[in-house]
């Protein structure tokens, strides 16, 4: 079943994939045809589905809803593709088939994308929920941060972009099948050569984490083609890296839980090279770069609680802490994770 809008030229053209996505399907469509904001086209691409989610979609009658079924599983980049193709409005945005978007989620993105006209795209926070208490997921906002801040892992939650299409198409930018797992990212190392990527300082979509998510269920492969990303990017910036280095740098990006003093040691050092070679080089702005580090920095060591007080005294003599503050409850789960693992330690 295709349904067509009423509007020849929408301004927005929503994007969601949906494979087997019975279960939180109908909330996740119920959040975008509810928006604040009317003017779009819903694009959901069922990617040979074998459980109901295409008799959920059948359910809604709204003519904004344009449905594209595939006749084999694609996958998400593959599926995202046939989306940008099919896409006629002057915006596209991306929706994930277990997630919520905010009633006024297109409102404010569109708002803002008007206000500024050098941004090609943009997303925002989200909250997850699902597993335990709802958490906020921020991230960095100003362009240059962003670019510094992709040094380390992806600076846009890919379930809240929204992407002019006008620039999508000009610079043939696409979703690379070969990145599976890290389609986003990719595309956004590629993007920001051509223009600017910028996020907004509030909540566009409440995400829900499950036990079945692609990943969870996928890990392993993400990581790996993160790193071949990752090794990428080092390279282009001008860092000479071997495969061991960027393993390493993706641990410290991510902030993983260091497991030895030596390991935090190296961390610090690896990334105070960082902000040394980019003085030489300049490929990032000095100021954000600095940013950027010391924010992984003391995701590093508040993930190492296990390390004991040290690991607290080290993040506060180590010059990189001095170049941002974190948060005060960032500070308290930082000490209260220590004095958790030293119980659990006395206690085992």
């Amino acid at each position: 079943m295709r349904y067509v809008t009423k509007s020849s030229m929408p301004e927005i053209s929503v994007i969601m994939p949906v494979y087997n996505a019975g279960k939180f399907l109908a909330a996740a469509i119920e959040s975008i045809l509810k928006q604040n904001h009317t003017d779009f086209e819903f694009i959901i691409l069922d990617d040979a589905s074998t459980d109901n989610s295409l008799e959920i979609i059948n359910k809604f009658c709204d003519p904004r809803i344009v449905l594209s079924a595939n006749v084999e599983n694609l996958g998400v980049a593959r599926s995202l593709n046939k989306g940008i193709e099919l896409a006629r409005g002057r915006y596209i945005v991306r929706m994930d088939a277990d997630d919520i978007s905010m009633p006024n989620r297109l409102a404010r993105q569109i708002r803002f994308m008007q206000d500024h006209p050098e941004i090609g795209i943009s997303g925002g926070w989200v909250q997850i929920f699902g597993n335990g208490p709802p958490s906020i997921a921020r991230v960095p906002s100003n362009p240059d941060e962003i670019a510094a801040y992709m040094l380390f892992e992806t600076p846009l939650w890919h379930v809240t972009v929204i992407m002019r299409r006008e620039l999508i198409i000009q610079h043939k930018l696409r979703y690379n099948p070969t990145f599976s797992r890290s389609e986003d990212y990719d595309l956004w190392t590629r993007a920001i050569v051509h223009f600017p990527l910028a996020n907004l300082d509030e909540v566009l979509v409440r995400v829900r984490e499950h036990g079945a998510s692609a990943t969870r269920a996928n890990w392993d492969e993400m990581t790996k083609q993160t790193e071949i990303i990752l090794g990428r990017l080092l390279e282009q910036s001008g860092f000479s890296v071997s495969v061991e280095d960027i393993a390493f740098h993706h641990r410290v990006g991510r902030g993983y839980r260091m497991n030895s003093k030596k390991e935090v040691e190296k961390a610090e050092k690896w990334l105070q090279n960082l902000i040394e070679l980019n003085s030489q080089k300049q490929t990032f702005s000095d100021v954000y770069l600095r940013r950027a580090v010391a924010k992984v920095w003391f995701r590093v060591c508040s993930n190492s609680g296990p390390l004991g007080f040290w690991i607290f005294r080290k993040w506060i003599g180590s010059p990189l802490r001095h170049l941002t503050r974190p948060p005060s409850a960032n500070l308290v789960r930082f000490l209260a994770s220590i004095i958790w693992h030293r119980c659990r330690q006395a206690f085992a």
